[in-house]
């Protein structure tokens, strides 16, 4: 049913669009800028199948594991910082294609987790160790706050308990809070041209659409994480539940999601630019 709705979508947005191009409310390469955005967008990786990694086999707990995330928001900010008081005067089509190989070559960081032996060397080491320390105090800072005024357990010395952090621990921040970092220095300019692209004269309603498009492609990325997770797991190891975690699946998914993030970049050379902004 969910194939069946998104291929509807994708028929009427074909009709729609090809309405605006015989309007000349667009240019014809509108439909190779959507598929760009459509193809960065669909970028299947390890989905849930690292968050149970991490927590089960590694020995990360639930509430470490929430605090990362947290934390990564503060990079998430940074990025959008940079994005638009640095990035955004590089031209737009090299702006493009120098965030989705930097992105792309960022995912090689997962590989330190599933060979938890590189992410502690990298945690322990002095720069590294530090980093991350400074990086979990803030919310740990806020954590004993609320367990101060709203629980018994008292106020407990943030500080203390970024020390108490074990190496991999410190690289989850680290990679957490870099990686959202360069996810949204890679998504502002995608937004950006999704802004760019929208025709004149429905500017709301299409760019609603051209919205809805990225948010598809993350759809498809979820649901095929899953897939191939299920459908992996029962040609590799047909003897265990998919339920179950092993690390060389989750390294393939690594490389599907390396490998996918770097699809769009075959649509790149052809989109040109220029029909939508002067560079």
């Amino acid at each position: 049913m969910t194939i069946v709705i998104w291929s509807l979508f994708g028929a009427w947005m074909l009709l729609y669009f090809t309405k605006l191009t015989k309007l000349k409310l667009t240019s014809p390469m509108i439909f190779l800028a959507i598929l760009f955005i459509l193809l960065w967008r669909i970028n299947p990786g390890t989905g849930s199948s690292m968050f149970f990694y991490i927590k089960d086999t590694l020995g990360v707990n639930e509430k470490t594991l929430g605090f990362i995330d947290t934390i990564a928001q503060i990079g998430s900010l940074i990025g959008v910082i940079l994005a638009v008081k640095i990035f955004d005067k590089v031209k737009l089509k090299r702006l493009l294609l120098i965030t989705v190989i930097i992105a792309a070559a960022y995912g090689f960081t997962s590989f330190a987790i599933t060979r938890p032996v590189f992410a502690e060397w990298i945690g322990s080491t002095a720069p590294f160790s530090w980093l991350g320390m400074i990086i979990a105090v803030p919310v740990y800072f806020f954590d004993s706050l609320f367990s101060l005024f709203f629980t018994d357990a008292g106020f407990s010395n943030p500080i203390q308990t970024a020390l108490n952090l074990t190496s991999m621990e410190k690289f989850l921040y680290l990679q957490s809070i870099i990686g959202e970092l360069i996810f949204m220095i890679a998504y502002i300019p995608l937004l950006k041209f999704a802004v760019l692209i929208t025709p004149k004269r429905a500017e709301a309603t299409n760019f609603a659409i051209i919205a809805s498009i990225m948010n598809i492609g993350l759809a498809i990325s979820a649901w095929l994480s899953g897939y191939l997770y299920n459908t992996l797991m029962g040609r590799l190891h047909p003897d265990l539940a998919t339920t179950a975690i092993q690390i060389d699946v989750i390294e393939i998914l690594i490389w599907v999601s390396i490998i996918t993030s770097l699809m769009c970049l075959l649509v790149l050379p052809f989109l040109k630019t220029e029909e939508f902004i002067k560079e």
